[in-house]
């Protein structure tokens, strides 16, 4: 009785191991510029692109469920997701065969992410109205952090909100710590809106009165985009009843092993 109680134990902490794993996301987009802004002159500065309006841009976005923002809703209107923790978002960006990923900080070490619904938002909120900013920001949508790279993504709000098939993967206005999937896991849309990448606290450097370099001011690039396509899907969703199944075959094995041992003995 004691032997068959041990391998009930056994086979309960396998199962529940598989369950625990984080299931990862990963997608890719493409988009069209529709207003390079100050972006050009910018990231034109080094980097051997020049951005124009019409040109087509490409990323990929990966997304660890376990590590991501959790809700906290003030009201019917806006939905505040905070609380993520470092590496829970990751955006590649390409242009022409030039990765843009290091001029934007690839990783995020803190993350608010801010939405507002059209209906009745406080006029302060006005300016961000169905926009998600994941950055370093606050409640208030202002800066937390001096010389910090920030991710501004409206429009690739597929990920984030309301979107046809893929409430199966999303939780309506916000990342879900608790994920079902149809479909083996994979989300498609197309025509998802327009966005923004946008880098701000980027220092140009230049010789001053003909002296040592030393810091000339702060400049901004807003890159605005419209989502052609966009895929999500799951890379590491575990099989929790194929993985019980195994341990429970291995652990009957070992009890059968044992014994038989002792019958021998």
């Amino acid at each position: 009785m004691k032997r068959i109680a041990s391998f009930l134990v056994a086979v309960t902490a396998l199962a529940s191991s598989s369950v625990s794993q984080a299931v990862i996301l990963e997608g890719a987009f493409t988009a069209t510029i529709f207003d390079s802004k100050d972006f050009t002159n910018l990231f034109g500065k080094g980097s051997g692109t020049n951005l124009q309006v019409g040109d087509s841009i490409s990323g990929t976005i990966r997304i660890d469920t376990d590590l991501a923002p959790t809700a906290q809703t003030y009201g019917p209107e806006i939905a505040v997701y905070s609380g993520g923790t470092q590496d829970w978002l990751q955006v590649g960006l390409t242009y022409n065969g030039v990765d843009l990923s290091t001029y934007f900080q690839p990783t995020l070490q803190r993350v608010d992410v801010h939405y507002e619904r059209q209906e009745g938002v406080p006029e302060e909120y006005a300016e961000v109205i169905q926009e998600y900013k994941v950055g370093e920001y606050d409640f208030h949508n202002t800066r937390t952090s001096e010389n910090s790279y920030s991710y501004y993504m409206a429009g690739i709000d597929a990920l984030f909100h309301e979107s046809g098939s893929a409430t199966s993967v999303l939780d309506g206005i916000g990342l879900a710590q608790n994920f079902s999937w149809t479909n083996d896991g994979i989300f498609t849309q197309d025509h998802l809106g327009d966005g923004s990448f946008w880098l701000h606290d980027y220092d140009y450097w230049r010789d001053v009165n003909g002296n040592s370099y030393d810091h000339d001011y702060t400049a901004y690039a807003t890159l605005d985009y419209h989502v052609d396509f966009m895929t999500l899907h799951v890379v590491n969703a575990p099989e929790p009843t194929a993985i019980a199944l195994f341990g429970f075959g291995l652990a009957g094995l070992g009890f059968v092993r044992r014994r038989n041992g002792k019958k021998a003995q």
